[in-house]
Order: C-alpha cells, then structure tokens, then sequence
C-alpha cells in the first residue's frame, strides 16, 4: 500500500509555497522493469520523484533545495520553452527541467536518472515518440556521466545492462547489440548476463518493448 500526505514547500529560487505530495510509504511487488522501474504500486508514485514550482516553474526533487545556477538555468529561454513543451506530457517536461539543472550544478548522474523518468512519464501516456527522444537523451547524459570518470551503478554492467535496454526501446539496434557484445565478456554476474544475453533475443526480433528482470530470468519463455 502506497500512503501519501501533502506538504508544504518554499521554492529556494523565488520563494513561493506550494503543496506536494509526499510518499510516506510505498511497496513493490514483482520484478523491475530492464530500466529499474519497479513494479506496483511503487510504480505509480513516479509524480513524487519531481515537483514543479507554481511561481517559477523551478522543477527539482524538492523545490526548497537550491541547485547551484539554478536561478540562472529557470530564467533561460530553452529552459521555459522545455517547461511548457507541447510535445511531451506535464511531468515529463519537469523532470527535463530538473535534469537541465542538474546538469548545470554537476550531477550528471541525477541528470540521467531525471531524463530516464521523463521517459517513463511518457510512456504512461502511450507518447512513443517522446519516450524515444528522452531516452536519447538519457543516452547521451549517461555517456558523459562515464566520460567524466563515474558510473550510475558500482555494480559491474549494471550501466551497460541499462544502456542496452534505452538504446533498444530508442529503435537503435546495431547500437544495443554492439554494447551487449562488448559487455558480455567482462560482466560475471549471473543476473546481469541474463539481462544481457535477453536483450540480444529481443534486439534480433527487433523488439523495442518494455520487459523485465523476471522475463530475463526466465530466457523469455
């Protein structure tokens, strides 16, 4: 069972207060998705993991913490213009707010998971298109997160598991398999490979779907 209560935040860029809701608690039962996403009713509460100030339109996991350029990166055109893009659904748009700012304060790896959730946002409301050019963009977010030295996951091809599955779901096969290919060599945990050795089924039927760990365990049966 999933308890939420509403509470009120104080926007660290311009001080308006709003109410959001918080996820007191929550559970999740059955596998994650190949991307993390977990199962029900965790899955439901994705609307908790961003907010977005009513003033400003600052969009942050918590509006009262101030990011380092934060002001600056709200105040932008390419920044208001993503807030209210038509193309993408509401929560999408805020957490590629709250990715820009991210990004601008340094943490690319909260940059990436941001921009993976607003894939999931999308994929809520059956936009494919969207969901496509987010996970491209996470792509791109988690390549210059390991450019720079760092890794969403210390688990050994825990990352190479996740850029398999967002760069299949993107349609770009050839890509996913070259990274299946390269990681399966060095990756020795038995899940992982499974996740792996599953993606290399799906990339040959071209299936660009959303499946699960339990699904990878299984061999797809």
């Amino acid at each position: 069972m999933t308890t939420t209560m509403p509470r009120d935040f104080v926007c660290a860029v311009c001080g308006t207060s709003s109410s959001h809701m918080e996820i007191m608690s929550t559970n999740s039962f059955g596998a994650p998705d190949l991307d993390t996403r977990p199962a029900e009713m965790q899955r439901s509460t994705i609307g908790s993991l961003v907010q977005r100030c009513p003033g400003c339109g600052y969009c942050a996991d918590r509006i009262d913490k101030r990011r380092p350029g934060g002001r600056g990166v709200v105040d932008a055109q390419h920044y208001r213009e993503q807030l209210e893009c038509a193309d993408r659904p509401e929560l999408s748009n805020s957490f590629i707010c709250a990715a820009m700012i991210l990004e601008t304060a340094g943490d690319l790896s909260g940059a990436a998971w941001h921009t993976i959730h607003a894939a999931w946002a999308c994929d809520d409301e059956g936009e494919i298109d969207a969901a496509v050019s987010c996970r491209l963009l996470a792509i791109r977010r988690v390549s210059a997160l390991h450019a720079s030295g760092h890794r969403l996951s210390p688990q050994p091809g825990a990352d190479a598991a996740l850029l398999t599955d967002l760069t299949r779901r993107a349609g770009q096969f050839a890509q996913a398999l070259e990274l299946v290919d390269r990681a399966l060599p060095v990756t020795e945990d038995d899940v992982i490979r499974a996740v792996l050795l599953f993606h290399k089924r799906l990339i040959a039927s071209s299936d660009r779907g959303c499946h699960t760990v339990e699904e990878a365990l299984r061999g797809g049966s």
